[in-house]
């Protein structure tokens, strides 16, 4: 599966487990963020643990998947970035 074609369904994947309030942005190549605003910390993790899941279930590519959570200034740091 080429890699375009695996992070489409990744980001497909995503967005279907998302509420109407969270993002996904391209964050590279083959990386995406995806914010979940007025949520806290703990909570967006146990959000993005079933994302992580429901894109290993959907993509058959080996895929890297790495979850961070931030909140605050670390969440604006995290956007302003280039």
């Amino acid at each position: 599966m080429a890699v375009d074609s695996a992070f489409r369904l990744a980001i497909d994947a995503s967005v279907g487990l998302l509420r109407d309030s969270d993002f996904v942005a391209p964050d590279g190549p083959a990386s995406m963020l995806i914010g979940c605003p007025e949520t806290s910390a703990a909570l967006a993790a146990k959000v993005l643990e079933r994302v992580k899941k429901q894109v290993a279930t959907v993509v058959a590519a080996p895929l890297e998947i790495v979850v961070t959570t931030a909140e605050g200034e670390r969440a604006a740091a995290l956007l302003d970035r280039e």
